[in-house]
Formats: structure tokens, sequence, C-alpha cells
């Protein structure tokens, strides 16, 4: 696959992750949808950039802001191999879509313990006999004890 080195998204030359993940146009479209103000200056590195909400953001919205970038480079990725795009919109729906899914699935219900509730022993009225019985198989064997 021989590319161009132009940005897919808006045409930009040079195409950097910089630039395809904050700059151009389609990025900061899908930026704008999630509600995150993109402050990246040219001295400023991605790594650096994506760092900087660490200490800013509670987690919540710091995984949103990583399900949108795999999203833009999801779609960066379409739009060179199979010649498809789709909107902003459509593109930070699916990484919010995926996080609903993968949250759901992390997510495991509180462990309920059930104790039933045992019978107590009683002692039995007069005239009568009580006999515990227990039995237990196993693939080799039976037995039954009578108590």
């Amino acid at each position: 696959m021989e590319s161009d080195n132009c940005c897919v998204h808006c045409g930009a030359v040079g195409e950097s992750r910089e630039n395809v993940l904050v700059h151009c146009s389609y990025a900061q479209s899908c930026w704008e949808e999630l509600g995150i103000q993109t402050r990246m200056t040219s001295n400023v590195s991605f790594p650096q950039w994506v760092f900087s909400y660490f200490q800013l953001l509670d987690e919540n919205l710091l995984l949103k802001i990583a399900v949108t970038i795999w999203a833009i480079w999801n779609r960066r990725n379409e739009q060179v191999r199979n010649n498809y795009s789709f909107s902003s919109y459509r593109a930070v729906q699916a990484g919010l879509n995926f996080l609903s899914s993968w949250s759901a699935s992390r997510f495991t219900p509180p462990h309920i313990a059930i104790h039933p509730s045992l019978p107590k022993w009683e002692k039995t009225p007069p005239g009568f006999i009580k006999c515990n019985i227990d039995a237990a198989v196993d693939n080799n064997q039976e037995a039954i004890g009578a108590v």
C-alpha cells in the first residue's frame, strides 16, 4: 500500500499522528463531539498532549479520550485501506459504544452468598428414634452410611 504522505482526513501534507489525531479538521470535529478542548501547540508531542489530560480529568473522561483516539485512527485506516469514510459523529459513537460494551463486560455483580438456613438439631420426642442418613457416590464405588 503506497501513501502520498497526506492526511486522509483533511489533506494536509506531511501526515503525522499529531495532525491525524488532534490538529486536522476531522479530528477537531471528533473532539468537539466529545466536548474536549484541544490546546496542543506545535512544540508539544502527541504523547505529552495525552498525558497532560491525566492530571486534569477523571477516569471516565480519560477512557472516552482513549476510545476517541482509537476511533479517529480506525476511521483513518478505513479510509486508507477500503476508501470508506464516516462522519466524526459516527466515529465518536463507535468509540463510545465500544467503551460501553467493554465497561459492561468488566462489571461483575457483587457475589451474594446465600446460606440456606440449616435446621437445628432437636431432641426427639419420647418414644421416637432419630436416624441420620448420609450417602456418597463415587465413580468407582458407592457407599451409604447410617448413624
